[in-house]
């Protein structure tokens, strides 16, 4: 299937909608780059769907602007708005075979019956379904469905594609699969994508640029690895990736961790120092068995469980605080450890953020990252 589209500039200017007292969004602003996929990110609730939806006119905003290619389309009926919707639960009509299903929309927009024949089937080429063309849709299996619902939206050429968690009914390796398709198709014909998804793993897999969302604000929009390594706050943090959270003291741009120091760079501010809280990604730990004249050094801890996750493991550690932590590390590595194993704990100069102590996490101050050479550490704001 040629390119005869190329994706549109988005921009969705202070777009604010209410249900009742919940506001699903609150002040949303951001921009698509032309054939860019977008993936919006965020727990249930969180206003992702509502700015997709908003996006696509299935609902209307109760302010804000909508700019597509410079033209505002706030209040355009979402027929004109030449973008295409794949749902989470297909929305395929079972009545038809998946050529009259593809051939669908191009019959609601009249074109002939040869050339979208043509189309249709070219659609059908692009997601591997030619020779089911003929088939009903329950006769396929629940990635099948989906790629024809895919098939269905490409055939359209729209300048936006929308996908509202496409992946979410399927099982684990035919999401991998699909996820994969969708990026190689999106890219392939040059729509701008809106992905939305609640699977964080998908969204660092697909996206160009990832936005994480929040009570209905955008926390952070960015790049996949600028968004895992460089979170705006501790929510992004937190809800990206895994982390531990590590009671530390900040002293003279330096966390003091039990008895050992994780670098906090770009800071000889005294307002930083004091009691903080350092988020540690579980690859940044070290795990090694602790000899008999350590067993009381505050880097020591005892493992509580071994979890084997093919190329990695994750160990579950308690340190001598009291504190929980995570580490991953190499299979070969945590074959030789047992629950209830005492280990030494070393931390690499990878923390992700520390925020200062505070009762309610909503409050605490945010760190910046600064990168430095390949590792990352904090560095107080």
């Amino acid at each position: 299937m040629e390119n005869e589209n190329v994706g549109a500039e988005v921009k969705l200017i202070d777009l604010n909608k209410k249900y009742g007292e919940t506001k699903a969004l609150d002040h949303l602003s951001c921009e698509f780059h032309r054939g860019e996929m977008i993936v919006l990110l965020g727990p249930s609730g969180c206003g992702k769907t509502t700015a997709l939806r908003a996006l696509t006119g299935l609902m209307q905003v109760d302010s804000g602007q909508i700019i597509v290619n410079g033209r505002d389309i706030t209040m355009m009926n979402p027929a004109k708005r030449n973008m295409a919707m794949v749902f989470q639960q297909y929305s395929l009509f079972p009545n038809m075979t998946v050529q009259e299903n593809v051939e669908f929309g191009l019959r609601v927009r009249k074109m002939p019956v040869e050339q979208r024949t043509r189309k249709a089937r070219e659609a059908l080429e692009m997601v591997g379904l030619a020779d089911q063309a003929s088939k009903y849709t329950h006769q396929m299996s629940g990635g099948q469905q989906q790629r024809v619902a895919l098939a269905r939206a490409l055939v359209l050429r729209p300048e936006v594609l929308a996908l509202d968690e496409p992946l979410s009914a399927l099982d684990a390796k035919v999401r991998v699969q699909l996820r994969e398709e969708i990026r190689r198709l999106q890219q392939q014909t040059g729509s701008t994508a809106l992905f939305v998804t609640h699977d964080q793993e998908e969204a660092l897999a697909v996206a160009d640029r990832i936005g994480v969302m929040k009570d209905g604000k955008l926390q952070q929009l960015a790049e996949p690895w600028r968004i895992y390594n460089e979170p705006a706050n501790e929510f992004v943090a937190t809800f990206i990736g895994e982390s531990s959270r590590i009671p530390a003291v900040i002293r003279d741009g330096v966390a003091l961790v039990g008895d050992q120091q994780v670098p906090v760079l770009g800071t000889s501010s005294k307002r930083s120092n004091g009691k903080a809280t350092i988020l540690v990604r579980p690859e940044a730990v070290q795990l090694q068995l602790a000899v008999e004249e350590t067993r009381n050094a505050e880097n020591c801890g005892t493992v509580k469980e071994i979890q084997f996750l093919g190329s990695t493991a994750k160990i579950q550690v308690e340190m001598v605080s009291g504190t929980a932590l995570t580490a991953q590390i190499n299979p070969s590595e945590a074959m030789v450890l047992v629950p209830g194993q005492r280990v030494s704990i070393q931390i690499e100069p990878k923390a992700v953020l520390a925020v200062a102590r505070d009762e309610n996490p909503a409050r605490a101050n945010p760190i910046k990252i600064v990168k430095k050479g390949s590792a990352l550490a904090p560095a107080a704001v």
